[in-house]
């Protein structure tokens, strides 16, 4: 064997070694994966948020803007999570959705949490996960809407609180991401 053959075999590593490299790898990834995972559930649950203050904020500006109603039910099918219609003509014409998804998006759904939290606005008990005139649909009209409380929550500490005002129409978000959180205003 040559003198250069000689030094990589000095050079190289010991199987020994690579499997404690293996196994310190592992075991950092498993400690890393379930915080990973718990980040990119926090995000997927903001992302829900923010498509529901958009749907909410455009049926709102259709309804003033068009001199109409808009109509949004969140009576969950096998299709959707809730709906949204604009009135044209005494027809409904469909404004806006929220598809179901795979994986974790499909946890999220018009619910109470478990933690049996409380209104973010009044503090009383939350009884319903859609509360309001119209429920379980919340409808805007040209000059403010039906008002109420909406609620969706994912079963695991993550939730989502919508307070429509019945006079304007507009919607407040709050987000609660952990059982014991306070109710936080979001964006």
């Amino acid at each position: 064997m040559t003198k250069a053959g000689v030094a990589s075999i000095q050079r190289g590593h010991t199987l020994v070694e690579l499997l404690t490299v293996m196994a310190l790898t592992t075991a950092l990834a498993a400690a890393g994966l379930p915080l990973f995972a718990r980040i990119v559930r926090d995000q997927q649950f903001k992302g829900f948020a923010a498509e529901l203050a958009g749907h909410l904020s455009l049926a709102r500006r259709v309804a003033q803007r068009a001199e109409t109603s808009a109509r949004f039910d969140f009576e969950a099918d096998a299709d959707y999570r809730y709906r949204g219609f604009v009135e044209e003509n005494g027809a409904l014409r469909p404004l806006a959705h929220s598809a179901w998804g795979r994986g974790y998006r499909r946890r999220i759904r018009c619910r109470l949490p478990e933690s049996g939290a409380t209104h973010p606005t009044s503090g009383r008990a939350l009884t319903a996960p859609v509360s309001g005139l119209h429920a379980p649909s919340l409808i805007f009209g040209p000059r403010g809407s039906g008002g109420g409380t909406l609620v969706f929550s994912d079963g695991e500490g993550r939730a989502l609180c919508a307070v429509v005002s019945p006079q304007s129409g507009e919607a407040r978000l709050f987000l609660k991401i952990g059982k014991s959180e306070p109710w936080r205003v979001f964006p």
